[in-house]
């Protein structure tokens, strides 16, 4: 590799420098205007700054002035038409491309830095050096997607309008819309977003993503020798659109991947879930891309197609979605979405006919068909819950005793838990109903488990089983004080109503736990 002095070095840059700006000093005037407003924003906004915007500065400001400056990386050679001059030149065009970057990259790091300092030491602190190093992947992406659209183009403003428009739908839409390529992974992490888990992922995606365009921009660099033709412009109309579809659907798999892994248990509900993520793309039919049970499932239907209800709900309450679940369960059995179709089917089924209880033949189908579904459990669940409620004793026994012994590791087994509780206890069997309160709590969490140790203790005691109830009684008085100590180290996702009741219930049980050990003692 060449070696050259310092002083050429310098020389170099200059040269790049003077190159890069010439007399179009807007080039510098539009970064330093857009960086003291944001900053004068946030000075007058200071009492509604929260941190994850400190982030949004690092990953969404800073990227965009490095777009815009990045795509007139060459604008200087475009506008002259001077591209197998910059071929012939001894120096590499590579070595140029990377000496105006990295003049661009110290110039917005300047700006952004200033910003965020400011805002950091005078309106709000945050993590400053977290920030900035969530924001490099994404100004490196967006600037070198600039960079190189507008060199396939050879010209400066398409390639930063390209630039632009997908960081106004990160903007608009935010991190849902490409958990894998948007700029505010940090952001959302701070947001606490459902999808937070994609920030390693995404600023790993991010910089395999900004080697890629850095490669093709070296490819393209070598064609600025070749004259314009009605193909070539063909050809870049393609790439345009080969990389939009390539970002849509590479975010749509990267959420797919998501769902089918934590399938059974997305928050809310998987097809609410499923609903919301994909919505975001409409009306271009990207759930279509992902095969028609899906597009089913979810309830898709064209824009031209007018459903019986103006919004069908969050799960698709209408007829057109009914009838597309029904396709599912008797045309596709074998589809992945088979099992999911047809729990949501009796769910909605159940919804709107409780009492006359069609649904029932559709989970008991469910719990036959796709016994390892993940939503087996919970359909025995619901079809239990219904059975109990409509004086069904015998459907609700064969339910919750179902999940007991095929499903012992499944959510649904703490009311199958419940449910036989209370039937053992009507039936006046202590020991039994003691039993399935012990069941309840190895599947219950850190802050349930006290109550059902404290519920077992009782049941012992009603029993007659006075040295077992006193050892239960002390766990129960353990598991309280764990909780709590959990409770105090951990942030709570809940109101702090809901913080400050679990909080007296815990306390509750641990005293009466102490007071119930001090009696059978005596």
């Amino acid at each position: 590799m060449t070696a050259y002095p310092a002083s050429n070095l310098r020389s170099l840059f200059r040269y790049n420098y003077r190159v890069l700006i010439g007399h179009t000093y807007w080039l510098l005037v539009i970064p330093i205007a857009v960086s003291q407003l944001i900053t004068a924003w946030h000075m007058a906004m200071a009492s509604s700054f929260r941190p994850y915007i400190g982030a949004q500065i690092a990953e969404l400001v800073a990227p965009l002035l490095a777009a815009f400056l990045s795509a007139h990386i060459l604008g200087n050679e475009y506008r002259s038409h001077i591209g197998p001059v910059i071929i012939s030149k001894p120096l590499h065009i590579g070595k140029i491309v990377f000496f105006r970057l990295l003049a661009i990259y110290l110039f917005v790091a300047l700006l952004v830095g200033v910003t965020m300092s400011v805002i950091c030491f005078g309106v709000n602190a945050f993590d400053i050096r977290q920030a900035a190093l969530a924001g490099i992947p994404s100004t490196i992406y967006l600037s070198l997607l600039s960079m190189t659209f507008a060199a396939i183009f050879r010209h400066p403003m398409i390639g930063f309008l390209l630039a632009a428009f997908l960081w106004t739908l990160d903007l608009l839409l935010g991190f849902s819309f490409h958990p894998l390529l948007s700029l505010q992974g940090l952001a959302a992490r701070w947001e606490d977003h459902p999808l937070k888990l994609f920030f390693w992922p995404n600023k790993i995606a991010l910089l395999l993503a900004s080697a890629i365009l850095y490669g093709l921009h070296r490819r393209v660099m070598l064609t600025l020798a070749e004259t314009e033709n009605r193909k070539r412009g063909i050809r870049r109309a393609g790439w345009v659109f080969l990389f939009l579809f390539l970002y849509i659907y590479s975010g749509a798999v990267g959420k797919m991947i998501y769902g089918l892994r934590h399938k059974g248990s997305l928050p809310a509900s998987d097809i609410i879930w499923f609903r919301k993520e994909f919505r975001i793309y409409e009306p271009v039919p990207v759930a279509w891309l992902f095969g028609k049970a899906f597009a089913y499932y979810i309830g898709y239907l064209p824009p031209w197609v007018k459903t019986t209800e103006e919004t069908g709900g969050f799960i698709g309450e209408n007829k057109e979605h009914l009838a597309q679940l029904q396709w599912i369960v008797e045309n596709a059995p074998g589809s992945i979405w088979a099992d999911s179709s047809l729990y949501l089917l009796a769910t909605l089924k159940r919804l709107h006919d409780e009492e006359g209880r069609s649904f029932v033949p559709d989970f008991k189908q469910l719990v036959q068909d796709y016994p390892d579904s993940p939503f087996a459990p919970l359909g025995l669940e619901d079809l239990g819950k219904n059975a109990a409620q409509n004086n069904d004793p015998e459907t609700a026994r064969w339910a919750f005793d179902k999940i007991l012994s095929d499903y012992p590791v499944s959510r649904s087994v703490l009311s199958a838990a419940r449910f036989t509780v209370e039937d053992m206890m009507g039936q006046g069997k202590p020991l039994e109903a003691a039993r399935a309160a012990q069941t309840g709590e190895k599947a219950a969490g850190p802050y349930e488990k006290p109550g059902w140790i404290m519920q077992a203790a009782e049941l012992l005691k009603s029993a007659g089983d006075t040295g077992q109830a006193r050892s239960e009684y002390a766990r129960a008085r353990q598991s309280a004080r764990d909780a709590l100590a959990l409770l105090k180290s951990r942030k709570f996702e809940g109101t702090p109503l809901q913080e400050t009741t679990l909080r007296d219930s815990l306390r509750k049980i641990e005293q009466e736990a102490e007071k119930a050990m001090g009696e059978s003692g005596s």
